[in-house]
């Protein structure tokens, strides 16, 4: 029965229209189930970039603590950058020899 489950999940993968995150397609890793995975592209609210996600699950759709976290990242995103802000000055320096600027999108491309 492992071997037919496991090739069900090869080759025709749950797929879902999730409200939020849209079309996602179910990941299955038959030699590690709990790390099974939902993927799929969600236009970022805050940067309208198309970024890749994904949210762990299992084969009934992704997990609510997965969907929530996501979900709370435009809420969080300001102070997230603020705190990458420091290191990616330092590889701007580093590798561009230039300063960071104020508005990090007109430099790097999150899609």
């Amino acid at each position: 029965m492992g071997i037919i489950r496991n090739l069900k999940f090869r080759f025709w993968p749950p797929q879902l229209i999730d409200p939020e995150f849209g079309f996602l397609s179910f990941k299955h890793l038959p030699k590690n189930p709990a790390a099974a995975y939902w993927k799929g592209e969600w236009k970022f609210p805050i940067t309208q970039f198309n970024i890749a996600i994904r949210l762990p699950g299992d084969e009934k759709g992704p997990f609510p603590q997965s969907r929530q976290f996501l979900l709370e990242l435009p809420q969080r995103f300001e102070n997230i950058l603020a705190l990458a802000r420091p290191r990616l000055a330092e590889v701007f320096k580093e590798w561009l020899e230039q300063e960071l600027p104020k508005d990090v999108f007109r430099v790097v491309d999150m899609a």
